[in-house]
C-alpha cells in the first residue's frame, strides 16, 4: 500500500525513484524563507575537542597525521554553503543558517523551506527536527564526488545550484512522500533525556542523579510520544557492542516473544537502501558457497547476488517497516519459545527491553534509555509523513 492511497489522494505521476508526485499550487508554496541547516564537517568536530588550537594549527596537525582529506572536504563544503546563500539572496529569498545540532523550533516555524547542505546524515537531522506533514524538507548534497547516498537531490543538482534553486523557486517541481515512523515509549520509569549519538558534549543520563522525590513520581505507568520521527531506521539494543541484546518482541497483531541477539534494526522504504541493506545484503562468495554445499553448478552467481541484494529495497512511500533482528541466537535453545523470523515486514512492532543499559536509537543521530520494563511502539501513519520534493525533469510526464 502506498501513501497515496493510503491518504486518498490521485497519483499523477511518479518519478524515477519511485515517489508519488503531486504538483504544487501557487498558493501552496512560496519560497520566502529558507532555514539552511549545514553540516558539521569532520575539521569543526576535531576543533570542538582542541580549545587550544587555531584553525592554522589544526589545519597543520591534521595535515601532518595524513588526514589532510578532512581539510579539503571541510573547505568543499564551506564554498558549496556559500555558493548557496549566495543563490538564495540573489532570488530574494530570506537565510537563515544554523548547524545540524541546532534544535530551536521557531527557526523550523518560520522557515518556509527546510534545506539541508551536506550528506545524508544532515538531511536526517534536518528531517528529524521537522513533526509537521506539511513543511518539505529537501537536500542539497556538497560533496557530490566523493558523498553516497540517496535522500538528498541528485548529485547532478549540485553542478549548478543557482539553476536548481531559480527552478524550486518557480515550482518546477512535483511533491513527494517519505513514510516515517513514530515511535512512542511506555513504561513507569520512563527518561526521556535525549543524547546526541555525534555530539560529544552530551552528557549521558544517569538514573542515580534523579532526585528521590522525581523518581518516585516517575513510578506511574506512562506512554510518551518520542519527538523525533524516524525517516530511516530505529535501531533497538545493549549500549554495550558485545553485549547480548534481552528484547522481546511482537509483530503486528502477535503476542511477544523473548529474542537473544545483538540489537533489532526496524527500517522505512528511505531506510532500506541505508543500513539496513548493508546489514542484510549478501556477498558472491555467499552463494557460491550456498551452491557448493548443494551440489549445484555454480552458475549465474553475479546475477543471483544482484537480485537478492536489489530486493532488500522498497519505496520510500511504503507503510510497511522492514525489521532485522542482527545476530538472533537460534530458537532451538529455547526450545518452548515460538519461533520468529528474523527477518520481515510489519505495520506495528512492539519492543519489551530486557536490557541493562539499552539505548533506542533514530536515524542514527538521537538516542533515548531503553532499559528493563520500557516498551516501544513503533507505527506508521498518515501523520508521519515526511514532504519532500522532486524536480520536474526527474519526473516522467
Amino acid at each position: 500500500m502506498n501513501l497515496l492511497r493510503y491518504f486518498g489522494l490521485r497519483t499523477l505521476k511518479r518519478n524515477m525513484s519511485g515517489l508519488p508526485c503531486i504538483s504544487p499550487t501557487e498558493d501552496e508554496f512560496k519560497l520566502q524563507r529558507v532555514l539552511l541547516v549545514s553540516k558539521t564537517t569532520r575539521l569543526e568536530m576535531e576543533k570542538m575537542g582542541r580549545t587550544d588550537a587555531i584553525d592554522a594549527d589544526l589545519r597543520s596537525i591534521l595535515i601532518e597525521r595524513g588526514s589532510d582529506f578532512l581539510v579539503k572536504s571541510h573547505d568543499e563544503h564551506k564554498r558549496f554553503e556559500k555558493e548557496v546563500i549566495r543563490s538564495l539572496e540573489r532570488l530574494n529569498v530570506e537565510v537563515k543558517l544554523v548547524s545540524r545540532y541546532d534544535k530551536r523550533t521557531e527557526f523550523v516555524d518560520w522557515a518556509d523551506i527546510v534545506m539541508s547542505v551536506g550528506g545524508d546524515g544532515t538531511y536526517l537531522m534536518a528531517a528529524n527536527n521537522v513533526s509537521s506533514r506539511t513543511k518539505p524538507v529537501i537536500g542539497l548534497n556538497s560533496c557530490p564526488g566523493t558523498s553516497i547516498g540517496y535522500l538528498c537531490l541528485p548529485k547532478m543538482y549540485s553542478a549548478d545550484v543557482f539553476k536548481t534553486l531559480s527552478d524550486i523557486k518557480k515550482r518546477r517541481f512535483t511533491w513527494a512522500y517519505r513514510q516515517r515512523i513514530r515511535v512512542t515509549l511506555q513504561g513507569k520509569d520512563l527518561n526521556m533525556s535525549e543524547i546526541s549519538v555525534h555530539d560529544k558534549t552530551t552528557k549521558r543520563p544517569n538514573n542515580q542523579e534523579i532526585s528521590k522525590p522525581v523518581k518516585e513520581a516517575l513510578l506511574v505507568e506512562k506512554s510518551i510520544d518520542v519527538p523525533h520521527l524516524s525517516l530511516n531506521e530505529v535501531f533497538i539494543a545493549e549500549g554495550a557492542p558485545s553485549s547480548v541484546s534481552y528484547l522481546d518482541i511482537a509483530v503486528d497483531d502477535g503476542d511477544f516473544i523473548t529474542t537473544k541477539s545483538s540489537g533489532i534494526c526496524i527500517c522505512t522504504g528511505s531506510g532500506s537502501s541505508s543500513w539496513n541493506f548493508t546489514m542484510n545484503r549478501i556477498s558472491r562468495e555467499v552463494v557460491q558457497k550456498l551452491f557448493t554445499i548443494s551440489g549445484h553448478p555454480k552458475t549465474n552467481l553475479d546475477e543471483i547476488v544482484e537480485k537478492y541484494n536489489n530486493s532488500l529495497r522498497y519505496p520510500q512511500d511504503d507503510v510497511r517497516m522492514d525489521y532485522t533482528i542482527r545476530d538472533m541466537i537460534p530458537t532451538s535453545m529455547w526450545p518452548k519459545m515460538p519461533n520468529l523470523p528474523a527477518k520481515g515486514f510489519a505495520r506495528q512492532i512492539r519492543i519489551r527491553s530486557q536490557c541493562r543499559e539499552g539505548f533506542l536509537v533514530i536515524d542514527g543521530g538521537c538516542a533515548y534509555q531503553f532499559n528493563s520494563g520500557t516498551t516501544a511502539i513503533l507505527r506508521t501513519d498518515p501523520e508521519s509523513i515526511l514532504k519532500t520534493i522532486t524536480l520536474s525533469n526527474d519526473c516522467h510526464l
